[in-house]
C-alpha cells in the first residue's frame, strides 16, 4: 500500500484488481473506483475537494509509471505494476460475461462508443454490455448538476440497473459527478475511465507495446498530440518534483 498526497494507493496486480472488484461488487453498497495517474494525483493534491473524493473510494489503483517510481522513492514500493485504466476496462468487460456481471458505458461520443462496443465484440464471444450514453458536457467543478441531460442518462442507467457504470468524463468531472449521483444510480461499482474509449476505438493511436513497458508513452502522446504538452509536463516533471519535496520534507523532519 503506497500512501501518496494522503491517498492510499493498492499494491494489486491486474489479476488481483479484478477479485477485488468482483468482492466489492457482491458485498453490497455502492463503490467508487479510481485508477490514478500521476494527472489525478496532482488535481487531488491541488483541490482538497477532489482530494477528499479520491482518498474517500473503495479502491485507488496505481496507473502509470511515475506513481511506481514514486512508491520506490518513498520507500513504499508497488511491486505489482501498474493497473492502467485501459487494461482494467478491457478486462472487466471480459470478464462480464463469464462472471455474469453486466456494464454500461457512458460519456465520450455515440461513434466512440459504438467502436469502443465493436471492438469488444469482435474481440470476446460473451460479454455483457447492457446499455451506452454519449455526451454530457459538465463544467470542470460542477456538482449538484441535475439538469434534464443529467436525469436523462441517470434515467437510463436505471432502467438496465447495470453492476458496474464505465463513466468517460475525464478526471475530476467523472470522479465528482459519480460521487454527487451515486446514490441516485442502481449500480454497485463506479469508475471514471477518462479517455479509455478513445484508445479502445481505435480513434487515438496506442503507443508502441516496447515504449508502454519502459515508461515512455508519454513521449509517443507528445509527439501525437502536441496539445497534451501541459498535462504531459505535471506527469512527467511536476508530479516528481512534489514527491521529491515531500521525500525532502520527510527526512528534513526526521533529522531534526
Amino acid at each position: 500500500m503506497l500512501k501518496l498526497f494522503g491517498i492510499n494507493i493498492a499494491d494489486l496486480s491486474l489479476v488481483e484488481t479484478l477479485a477485488r472488484l468482483n468482492e466489492l461488487r457482491l458485498s453490497g453498497g455502492q463503490h467508487l473506483v479510481v485508477t490514478a495517474n500521476p494527472e489525478i494525483l496532482l488535481e487531488a493534491r491541488r483541490h482538497p475537494e477532489y482530494r477528499q473524493v479520491v482518498a474517500g473510494a473503495s479502491l485507488v489503483l496505481a496507473d502509470g509509471v511515475g506513481v511506481i517510481l514514486a512508491s520506490y522513492l518513498m520507500g513504499q514500493p508497488i511491486i505489482k505494476g501498474r493497473v492502467t485504466g485501459v487494461d482494467l476496462v478491457e478486462a472487466i468487460v471480459k470478464d462480464s460475461g463469464k462472471q455474469r456481471y453486466s456494464v454500461f458505458l457512458a460519456g465520450s461520443t455515440e461513434d466512440i462508443l459504438n467502436k469502443t462496443t465493436q471492438y469488444f465484440s469482435s474481440k470476446y464471444s460473451n460479454i455483457n454490455i447492457v446499455g451506452r450514453y454519449s455526451g454530457l458536457k459538465i463544467k470542470k467543478y460542477e456538482t449538484g448538476v441535475s439538469d434534464g441531460e443529467t436525469n436523462d442518462l441517470i434515467k437510463k442507467i436505471n432502467e438496465v440497473k447495470p453492476d458496474v457504470l464505465l463513466l468517460a468524463f475525464g478526471h475530476p468531472k467523472q470522479e465528482l459527478w459519480l460521487v454527487d449521483h451515486l446514490k441516485e444510480l442502481s449500480v454497485k461499482i463506479g469508475m471514471g475511465v477518462g479517455g479509455t474509449f478513445d484508445y479502445l476505438s481505435g480513434s487515438t493511436p496506442w503507443a508502441p507495446r516496447w515504449l508502454r513497458i519502459i515508461g515512455l508513452e508519454w513521449l509517443f502522446r507528445l509527439i501525437n498530440e502536441p496539445l497534451r504538452f501541459s498535462r504531459i509536463v505535471d506527469a512527467t516533471i511536476v508530479f516528481p518534483a512534489y514527491v521529491l519535496l515531500g521525500i525532502i520534507k520527510k527526512l528534513f523532519h526526521m533529522e531534526q
